[in-house]
């Protein structure tokens, strides 16, 4: 509750559904958790 009233823009935001990643071991799936890992807007 005090986080929202602290910053009320943050809970106007429309959720976004969360990307699983599953692949075979050296697959490349190290890579593309690290390339989505820098997108500044996403979270890893």
């Amino acid at each position: 509750v005090e986080m929202e009233k602290e910053a009320p823009e943050l809970f106007k935001r429309p959720l976004v559904p969360p990307l699983i990643v599953l692949g075979f071991p050296r697959s490349g799936t190290t890579l593309l958790h690290r390339l989505l890992a820098l997108d500044p807007v996403g979270r890893a």
